[in-house]
């Protein structure tokens, strides 16, 4: 899975957006990549759920965008380029 990012900043962010879902029991974002890794209880939660949990942290991802609010008020380092 591919999330936006710039930054150790955003590699916590993210993986804390993730880790927050019922079910979820490891993450790892390369921040160079831009792809993560997440082990997850399949019987408590889906790959839709973590995709919200990092877009509402402010990280665009395949299945959903963040809104502009949250991405807005992202340090000025972590504004990454987002796809128009």
């Amino acid at each position: 899975m591919k999330f936006l990012g710039n930054c150790g900043a955003c590699e916590l962010r993210i993986e804390k957006a993730a880790q927050s879902v019922d079910g979820v029991t490891s993450v790892d974002w390369d921040k160079k990549t831009k792809m993560i890794v997440v082990t997850f209880d399949e019987k408590k939660t889906d790959l839709h759920k973590i995709h919200m949990a990092i877009a509402k942290a402010g990280h665009d991802t395949d299945m959903h965008k963040a809104t502009d609010e949250v991405y807005e008020k992202l340090h000025g380092c972590c504004q990454y380029e987002r796809a128009k």
